[in-house]
């Protein structure tokens, strides 16, 4: 298929599934609740999926169906997460995926991938035995991408805290889950030089801040009224989830914007949203 052939294809999937899409997720997954995970995480994976496409040999052989396939498991593999955050979250999103098909008089049959790439999405040892599947191939990789950056940074430490994982673990945790994603990235031979140095440098960034964040930790008093440094943005984010405030996060750190480590990170974070 032809590069311009398969941009066609993607608009008219975009035309026609995008819309009712995103109506059905606001009616499940609640605008306020766990912001991390909610539909603009949805958006920016669809958005890493077609980069993928473009930027890789998965533009073969890639028709409407594939991508009708894939849409519907970008913007529904973390669904569940409205009603279970937990690591099997994948099972509720699947759920609440064919409930979405039934209302809409899709055939599941249909989609089978897709269906199969919800439920297992969530696979970060990359054990699953969906090896052909490469709707869940593409999801993953896209997922994991934003999971790097400064919004990874975010995401990541807003699904942990809530799955009760202690501050002085946090940084070890993510670090490590990370790696094994960016290695899972590398796998791919068939990505672009430019591509890969892209999301390289995407991942270093949250690397380093949580490398920084575990040399911090063992000299840092939390619950202070002046919040600084690595420690002091997931203090406000803790904060931010205990008063069910998360969606004005970012308001709340430009109040420290004089501290240098809140400053690079709010201009980067507000750059990376509005080049995604």
């Amino acid at each position: 298929m032809t590069k311009q052939n398969s941009n066609i294809n993607i608009h008219s999937v975009e035309n026609s599934l995008k819309k009712p899409i995103e109506s059905f997720f606001v009616t499940v997954y609640p605008t306020d609740y766990l912001t991390s995970h909610g539909l603009e995480h949805h958006r920016r994976v669809w958005e890493y999926a077609k980069e993928i496409i473009s930027t890789s040999g998965y533009k073969t052989d890639i028709d409407l169906q594939f991508l009708r396939e894939l849409i519907v498991a970008c913007f529904f593999h973390d669904i569940g997460m409205a009603i279970n955050h937990g690591i099997n979250h994948g099972v509720t999103s699947l759920e609440k995926t064919t409930e979405f098909m039934k209302f809409s008089m899709m055939n599941p049959s249909e989609f089978p991938d897709a269906l199969k790439a919800i439920e297992y999405h969530d696979d970060k040892d990359y054990s699953s035995p969906l090896k052909t599947n490469r709707i869940l191939e593409i999801l993953s990789i896209a997922d994991d991408l934003d999971a790097f950056g400064f919004t990874g940074i975010l995401r990541y430490s807003d699904i942990y805290l809530r799955r009760g994982v202690k501050t002085d673990d946090l940084g070890i945790l993510i670090r490590k889950n990370a790696f094994r994603r960016f290695e899972n990235f590398l796998r791919n031979k068939n990505f672009s030089d430019g591509f890969i140095k892209k999301h390289t440098e995407r991942f270093e960034i949250l690397d380093r801040f949580f490398k920084k964040y575990n040399e911090e930790i063992p000299d840092y008093i939390f619950k202070t009224l002046s919040p600084s440094g690595y420690c002091g943005i997931i203090e406000i984010q803790i904060d931010c989830i205990d008063s069910g405030n998360e969606f004005i996060l970012s308001n709340i750190l430009e109040n420290y914007s004089n501290d240098p480590v809140f400053k690079w990170f709010i201009g980067g974070l507000q750059s990376e949203l509005l080049s995604a």
